[in-house]
């Protein structure tokens, strides 16, 4: 491939990746789980979403109710999944 055309690749996959200070990003992990009593990693996904003022999707009830509790978040979906084939899943969308 040219270096050309992987440059011009690699804009495009950086524009849609958010960055985040790791001590910004345990801190409100910290206190969403504080507030909650929610998981650790719902916590960081919680908190992550809510960074980046993005949409919460998961498939994890449990989580979309810490989300709901912990606030701040533009908005929490649950899409439930069959039991039999549980596999989480947690997705942020950008607000368009």
């Amino acid at each position: 491939m040219e270096s050309r055309y992987v440059t011009e690749i690699l804009e495009v996959v950086l524009n849609h990746i958010a960055m985040i200070k790791v001590d910004e990003l345990h801190s409100e992990a910290k206190a969403i789980a504080l507030k909650t009593g929610c998981r650790a990693i719902d916590a960081y996904y919680i908190a992550t979403a809510k960074l980046v003022n993005a949409i919460l999707v998961t498939n994890d009830s449990v989580m979309k109710n810490n989300a709901d509790r912990a606030g701040g978040l533009h908005e929490a979906i649950c899409a439930e999944s069959d039991s039999r084939s549980y596999i989480p899943c947690n997705i942020m969308l950008e607000r368009c």
